[in-house]
């Protein structure tokens, strides 16, 4: 009797985590800032973008007193049914697009974390980039 309380109890608990796997949870909306980190993907409307990497990362890193802001270049990729562009954004719009069109909606890169810290190397995977995606 014990036994098979137990193991009624157990059956349930693993359909009720295996129901909460399969359930989507509402991903980022349109218009609205939201984070994704390297090598991460997400969908947001109708657009899959996946963080491929920050292809060089040349800013000024915090306390330092530097003669151009620097910038990071993060490369990502949109997919939308069937068409996918890779897209190279940059931290600092004076260096290059912080923004790029695709497919009838703008994709803008807000910030890039961490700071950049004097004598501190970033790992590749510790990037997280707060994006936009709108439909103007």
């Amino acid at each position: 009797m014990r036994t098979s309380r137990r193991l009624t109890t157990l059956v349930l608990l693993g359909s009720t985590l295996a129901m909460g796997a399969c359930r989507d949870p509402a991903g980022p909306e349109l218009d609205q800032p939201f984070q994704i980190g390297v090598g991460q993907t997400v969908t947001v409307d109708a657009v899959t973008l996946r963080f491929l990497e920050v292809s060089q990362d040349s800013r000024c890193p915090r306390g330092v007193t530097c003669i151009w802001a620097g910038d990071a270049v993060v490369r990502l990729r949109a997919l939308l049914a069937s068409d996918s562009s890779d897209i190279e954004l940059h931290a600092n719009g004076a260096a290059g697009p912080a923004s790029f069109a695709f497919r009838g909606y703008q994709l803008e890169l807000v910030s890039l974390a961490p700071d950049a810290v004097a004598n501190t190397p970033i790992p590749a995977s510790g990037y997280s980039a707060t994006l936009r995606l709108r439909k103007p």
